[in-house]
């Protein structure tokens, strides 16, 4: 039976949060491995992905909100990583 939910917002978070651990379980299998190179990787980061674009499409996150978050991480990756 599927739990009754508060509201489609709580919905959607719980299952961000549930797709967001299975991809980061993935990652962690791949570089246990040394094998970056994984189908599941793929569904997983595209359920996470599908999962974004929802609570985007529900108004929980703003596009020019992360737009401007997306400069500013990439600024910091610049400092503290060789991406």
């Amino acid at each position: 039976m599927i739990r009754t939910f508060e509201s489609p917002a709580e919905e959607l978070l719980t299952i961000l949060a549930e797709e967001c651990a299975e991809l980061i379980q993935e990652i962690m299998k791949m570089k246990r491995k040394d094998h970056y190179a994984s189908d599941l990787f793929i569904e997983e980061a595209a359920d996470v992905l599908l999962m974004l674009q929802m609570a985007r499409d529900m108004d929980l996150l703003n596009e020019d909100a992360i737009q401007a978050r997306f400069k500013v991480k990439r600024e910091k990756l610049k400092k503290w990583s060789n991406l």
